[in-house]
């Protein structure tokens, strides 16, 4: 620190890391040749005596500190208060010359405004010599201080500095403790938020700014806006764009000015006729094939007209599956798509598969076992009904969305087959039992043929011994 300081007071500083990489304090410097000085940056001859003065006197003095012929030092000048709310910073100029080794500087601070006889003067010992820097703490918030600051060597405190007074001050403030959603809808979004954690003066106010950044829609403008308001902590944003994602931010203000925003993303919700944009036709009604456990499906296709923005990547397309436990006329419970969650085993409907929109398979074998979005496309159980639904799912709002038609896909049980498999299966059967007869059939025709044959030769041979 000795030798930074020296090089500081020659305007040298930028050569303080070259001194430190070759490890050069100053009692090294005066027996240095020109050409070592050059190569750490010290290139004139001027230059170069006038450090090697410098760092004589530096050993001078703490030979003589040593010796016990230290001196107290004068006292420390430009002394510089920079205030927050229950702090102060002080700085001051080393002494020059300091009489010998500063060992320590004494920083005593009082309440400006108490009258001399009440006046609490605390007093801070800084035991780092080299340090010219302090931060005083604990202060009380919009009260005016006096500082003073005075060095000591082993010959004791020398004289005060100039006394320095300042208040603490408003400061501007952090980003707010916590932002959150309390509620959205399709043209709205209501927020709420806390104070700052930490004190920088009295709040009187906050800003909110916010900026579409995407959308379900095709036609969607995007847009922006921003506004101040008082010392509450909610507020509803409103007249937003229907199934549009948001960033919002909101920032405290004390009289200083504003402070550094905290940033939200959510958006709005949106209505769509499911049944429109993903219309089901016959071929989608019905299975293609089934198993025990498993069946192969069609999945919809979007319609042509559809106002949605397919390649957007706040969609999803999703497959969800529904036991069908009706008796009877009992009619179809809805689905409560807000409770939607993956594969369980209570018996609640589950989303069993989640796609892009911009990647949505033209078939799908519902019960295969597989992760699909992060979904598990459990195994079907044999025996049982089942329900498939086709929609979409959302979560840039900040939770999971679902939006299904009212009625399902299709309906079918599980280990039914299908006719077309039947079919195959009777054809086996069929083919089977031709073959059998078509075998025996040979065989026997063999047997006939081999017995005719036979019969002759016998024949021939009574004829040919007469």
């Amino acid at each position: 620190m000795a030798m930074k300081r020296i090089l500081e007071q020659m305007s040298l500083s930028t050569l303080a890391s070259n001194f430190e990489a070759e490890r050069i304090d100053p009692t090294l410097v005066p027996s240095m040749s020109e050409g070592q000085l050059m190569r750490l940056g010290v290139g004139t001859m001027g230059l170069q005596l006038r450090l090697k003065q410098l760092c004589q006197a530096y050993i001078q003095a703490e030979t003589q500190e040593s010796e016990g012929d230290a001196a107290v030092t004068i006292e420390p000048r430009n002394v510089v208060l920079k205030p927050k709310y229950f702090t102060v910073e002080v700085e001051w100029a080393i002494p020059h010359p300091t009489n010998g080794v500063v060992k320590r500087y004494e920083i005593s601070y009082w309440e400006a405004d108490e009258p001399l006889r009440t006046r609490k003067e605390d007093i801070v010992a800084v035991n780092l010599k080299d340090v010219n820097t302090f931060l005083i703490t604990g202060l009380k918030y919009g009260v005016m201080y006096t500082v003073e600051v005075k060095a000591a060597t082993s010959a004791g405190s020398g004289p005060q500095s100039d006394a320095a007074s300042v208040r603490t001050a408003i400061a501007i403030p952090g980003m707010p403790g916590s932002l959150n959603v309390k509620e959205v809808t399709t043209g709205s979004i209501t927020l709420m938020w806390t104070d700052p954690v930490l004190f920088s003066g009295d709040i009187i106010g906050y800003g909110i700014s916010y900026r579409s950044t995407d959308s379900v829609f095709t036609e969607t403008k995007m847009d922006s806006g921003a506004v101040r308001i008082g010392t509450m902590k909610t507020y509803e944003l409103v007249n937003l764009q229907p199934g549009t994602k948001y960033e919002i931010s909101v920032n405290a203000s004390t009289l200083v000015g504003f402070g550094e925003p905290r940033i939200l993303l959510t958006g709005t919700t949106f209505e769509v006729d499911i049944s429109k944009l993903l219309p089901v036709n016959e071929d989608i009604s019905k299975p293609i094939s089934q198993s025990d456990t498993l069946v192969l499906v069609r999945l919809p296709a979007f319609a042509s007209d559809a106002r949605i923005s397919i390649d957007s990547e706040l969609l999803d397309f999703i497959v969800v599956v529904e036991y069908d436990e009706r008796k009877g006329t009992k009619r179809r419970r809805e689905i409560d798509t807000s409770m939607l969650k993956g594969y369980n085993t209570s018996g609640e409907p589950y989303i069993t598969a989640l796609f892009t929109t911009d990647n949505v398979p033209s078939t799908f074998n519902v019960g295969s076992g597989g992760l699909y979005g992060g979904y598990l496309n459990a195994p079907l159980e044999r025996g049982r009904r089942y329900n498939i639904y086709y929609g979409l799912a959302t979560s840039y709002t900040g939770e999971v969305a679902c939006y299904l038609d009212e009625k399902s896909s299709l309906s079918f049980l599980a280990g039914r087959t299908t006719s077309t498999e039947s079919n195959h299966r009777t054809s086996h059967i069929l083919g089977g039992f031709l073959a059998v007869v078509l075998s025996v059939l040979i065989i026997g025709g063999f047997v006939v043929v081999f017995k005719w044959i036979q019969s002759r030769r016998r024949k021939k041979n009574k004829i040919t011994t007469n």
